[in-house]
């Protein structure tokens, strides 16, 4: 049985998907592919709903890219920067929010003490207490 050569009139699925993960690294560690399938829709007028084998090539990619990224040591925590607080919040909650309500005691606790004493110590914890609902993205 003789392979025929298939003629490309354009670039393929696997590459459509691949430039947009290079452009958005977020969206390799995102557990929805929305975004991505409105993307390919609204880049392809012409139809209505995302074909079957543009979902699995979307999946089947995701898939290989991460794989790929595990065996080269890429950090999904790296890709996911773009995410920000967002990442953070899902990641660390419950550790975070026991991290805030600690210094929340601290800070309760060094105003009963000696307030005009330590007074540097309280800014600072104020002020640790805020990165902390930064991060939470409270």
């Amino acid at each position: 049985m003789a392979k025929t050569k298939r003629r490309r009139r354009g670039k393929g699925i696997s590459a459509y998907f691949r430039q947009i993960f290079h452009e958005n690294p977020a969206l390799l560690y995102s557990k929805s592919n929305e975004e991505l399938r409105a993307r390919w829709l609204k880049d392809h007028p012409g139809y209505t709903e995302v074909p079957t084998t543009v979902v699995q090539n979307l999946n089947n990619l995701k898939s290989l890219l991460r794989r790929q990224n595990r065996k080269a040591g890429v950090k999904p925590h790296t890709a996911r920067a773009a995410d920000g607080n967002a990442y953070a919040a899902r990641r660390g909650g419950r550790g975070l929010m026991a991290l805030e309500e600690s210094i929340d005691e601290c800070l309760f606790m060094a105003k009963n003490l000696d307030r005009p004493g330590l007074s540097g110590a309280i800014q600072h914890l104020r002020d640790a207490r805020n990165e902390v609902v930064r991060k939470l993205g409270m």
